[in-house]
């Protein structure tokens, strides 16, 4: 029998690869052929799953953090010409917390992503991958742009580098002297919403919350992003206020467009066909994915869903930590079965503690059933 593992992390508890070692280490004697690739659907963990699958190099660089005044560790990875970035690296949620700040999207910038795309460049690296799950951010992408040379003036004709609180004072966009090696450079976002970049279901009134914006202030931001939106379409002739994906990372969906005639994919799909998926399942008699919560969001194009709907008549399992879909919901992924590793009656921090015990005995479980 041969089996892929290809999982999503369990956030807070196991990394992908460590899922992956556990499979591994699960079934060392049972007769099972076991294929074990980490993934990520180009959030948390990108990086690393490209490292480990297809033998990227990891480089880590000093950039500026999620406040201008800091400056924060990041590791992007490079394969050939290709270089794959996490925008997280340099402006992630958890940074904030990390250095001691308080959360807030009117401050955050994306102008260390900017010089993670930088070095990239500098490198010879020709083809971008950009993962934007995870940030801290409302800026659009202004301040990855700004990085890359592309010039924001306020009315008074005053250069700045805009972030979620003053995206309102942006007057005027020129990107003459935006980095000159985009010519010729390839840039593809991976995100996982649909999202536009502004009104009720845009970057603020959905993600922003969770970033720190207090409920009374999202129309700021909102405000903000259409301010931005509309000097993009008359500045660059480019129209993105209401483009599927804007919205992720704060805005940045929209930015990679506007300012870099970048592409919106699938981060799931973009990772899949890194990895050779469609060839990988050609002789795989299961496929077990996962993920720490599977919910209605995992339907919405999470790695998950994303691995169901490629497996081409491969039978797929999913252990999960928790599952809060519908029988109807889990046959509209594709999903056989789904498999929780813990119970509501168990505290969360104990469910945490043991996480890796209890996905390995599901695990062993699943492969039983199945051999």
């Amino acid at each position: 029998m041969k089996v892929l593992v290809i999982s999503d992390s369990f956030k807070g508890t196991m990394t992908s690869r460590e899922i992956c070692d556990i499979a591994r280490s699960a079934v060392k004697d049972m007769d099972v052929d076991l294929v074990t690739i980490p993934v990520a659907d180009g959030g948390e963990g990108t990086v690393e799953s490209f490292v480990e699958a297809i033998g990227a190099e990891p480089v880590t660089i000093e950039v500026t953090g999620p406040y201008s005044d800091t400056t924060v560790k990041a590791t992007y990875a490079r394969a050939g010409y290709t270089a794959i970035i996490e925008a997280a690296e340099a402006c992630g949620l958890p940074l904030v917390e990390e250095l001691g700040r308080e959360k807030d999207p009117f401050k955050t910038t994306t102008y260390g992503v900017g010089e993670l795309v930088l070095d990239a460049l500098e490198s010879g690296c020709i083809n971008i991958l950009l993962g934007l799950g995870g940030t801290s951010t409302n800026d659009g992408g202004c301040g990855l742009a700004a990085a890359l040379d592309t010039r924001f003036y306020d009315k008074d004709g005053e250069e700045f580098v805009p972030v979620g609180g003053t995206l309102k004072n942006i007057a005027r966009i020129d990107t003459t002297y935006t980095h000159a090696a985009f010519h010729e450079v390839s840039l593809t976002a991976m995100c996982d919403v649909d999202n536009p970049t502004v009104g009720a279901e845009g970057a603020a009134f959905v993600f922003a919350p969770q970033k720190g914006a207090p409920a009374d202030r999202l129309f700021q931001l909102d405000d903000g992003l259409k301010n931005l939106c509309n000097v993009i379409e008359r500045d660059l002739s480019v129209k993105v206020a209401d483009l599927p994906g804007g919205g992720a990372a704060g805005g940045m969906g929209a930015g990679c467009v506007a300012f870099f005639d970048g592409k919106l994919v699938s981060g799931i799909d973009a990772v899949l066909d890194a990895v050779n998926f469609d060839d990988l399942i050609k002789d795989v008699d299961l496929i077990i994915t996962g993920e720490g919560h599977l919910d209605s969001q995992s339907i919405a194009g999470k790695a998950i869903s994303g691995i169901a709907k490629r497996a081409d008549g491969v039978p797929v399992v999913a252990i999960v930590g928790k599952n809060d879909c519908t029988d109807n919901e889990i046959k509209s992924l594709g999903l056989q079965a789904v498999y929780e590793t813990g119970n509501d009656e168990t505290p969360l921090e104990e469910l945490m503690a043991r996480a890796k015990d209890d996905y390995r005995r599901v695990f062993i479980d699943v492969i039983k059933a199945n051999i």
